[in-house]
């Protein structure tokens, strides 16, 4: 499905004489605990003040003057911290699938804001593919194995969707986000999911931005 444009979102999408267009997402990732987590709030932090790795926000929750944005996707990913090799799977359960599975269809709300209305909502995270990861998978059994773990071996990745940047969730309603005006992405947990790992969470916004010409 084609997504909807009103003449007034077109006019935002439109660059001026003086301006450009850019296909650049907007994007911010936050640590989360082995032990779990019950709020993570995204936007906040700036790449001025973390790093290139973590944002690419010029400003906490806003974009920077002369800039705009609209959003056409929405992803989130958990990004795993452990080895995603794991022996002896008969006795172990297969890293990451059962992290994944925990988080990203566990009992957690995906919430965005424009000012503070809300503009998108979403439970589980399995609902916002991220269009990123690793799509692994593989594994063997030794049939004369000493013990019934021995030998019984595989290497598996679990990644939010499938890895290809179509795979996201694709608003019908883009959403404009003009320059500093305060958006806010959060994702609230019923209760600490923990995982074997501490990793990292990261929401990306797809989209088009709109620039003052270099």
């Amino acid at each position: 499905m084609k997504p909807y444009i009103s003449a007034d979102l077109q006019k935002f999408l439109t660059p001026g004489p003086n301006e450009e267009a850019v296909d650049q997402p907007l994007y911010s990732a936050k640590s989360y605990a082995a032990a779990g987590q019950t709020v993570l709030s995204f936007f906040g932090d700036t790449q001025s003040s973390t790093d290139v790795y973590t944002t690419n926000m010029d400003g906490a929750n806003m974009l920077g003057v002369g800039k705009r944005f609209v959003v056409f996707g929405v992803g989130v990913a958990l990004l795993n911290g452990g080895n995603p090799v794991q022996s002896n799977v008969s006795s172990s359960p297969v890293f990451n699938l059962t992290d994944a599975q925990a988080v990203l269809e566990g009992k957690a709300e995906f919430e965005f804001k424009i000012i503070d209305k809300v503009y998108l909502q979403e439970t589980p995270l399995s609902r916002l593919p991220a269009g990123i990861g690793l799509a692994v998978g593989a594994g063997g059994i030794q049939q004369t194995q000493a013990t019934a773990a021995a030998g019984t071996n595989a290497v598996t990745y679990a990644s939010n969707g499938v890895p290809q940047l179509t795979a996201m969730r694709r608003l019908r309603v883009p959403m404009a986000l003009p320059s500093q005006v305060r958006f806010s992405a959060t994702i609230n947990f019923a209760s600490a999911i923990s995982i074997g790992t501490a990793s990292r969470m990261i929401v990306i916004l797809d989209g088009m931005m709109i620039r003052a010409r270099q």
